[in-house]
């Protein structure tokens, strides 16, 4: 097994926790604080990880280095760091209403099926009978996840 299958894994896990800790601090500071707090600390994050790449090139596989200028901005560029703050906004708050379990398991449910849409419309990539059933599978397991449990 080569070592980039776990950087799914730890991105995963790291889902779970910003968001478990996003909404505890959510409760204190409130959601946009909070929100602006995450982003302020991914800014400067950011800004080391560009700084290391650009002095120390050779550290990193060459898909992190630079390939232009920010005088190439186009506007559509923006959709990340939006999606982002969906990310980094929605998750608390759907945790501290619906709990851990089900947000995650309803994220990776559309993750499947998002994913396999966007193979197939945008790259290209027909979607197979397997990755069909998995995308289904992981929307039951939504459902189910997502069942009250009658408590």
């Amino acid at each position: 097994m080569r070592w980039i299958f776990v950087v799914p894994i730890l991105v995963g896990i790291a889902t779970v926790v910003q968001g478990a800790l996003n909404a505890s601090v959510s409760r204190q500071w409130g959601l946009a604080s909070t929100v602006v707090a995450n982003n302020t600390v991914i800014l400067g994050l950011s800004v080391v990880l560009w700084a290391l790449v650009r002095y120390l090139p050779g550290w990193f596989p060459e898909f992190f280095g630079d390939r232009g200028t920010w005088m190439q901005f186009e506007w559509w560029w923006a959709i990340p760091a939006i999606c982002g703050l969906v990310i980094v906004g929605g998750i608390p708050w759907a945790m501290d209403r619906m709990g851990a379990l089900p947000v995650m398991v309803g994220i990776v449910g559309a993750q499947m099926v998002g994913g396999l849409l966007w193979d197939w419309i945008v790259d290209g990539a027909a979607p197979s009978w397997t990755r069909i059933a998995g995308a289904g599978l992981a929307v039951a397991g939504v459902i189910l996840a997502s069942w009250p449990s009658g408590e």
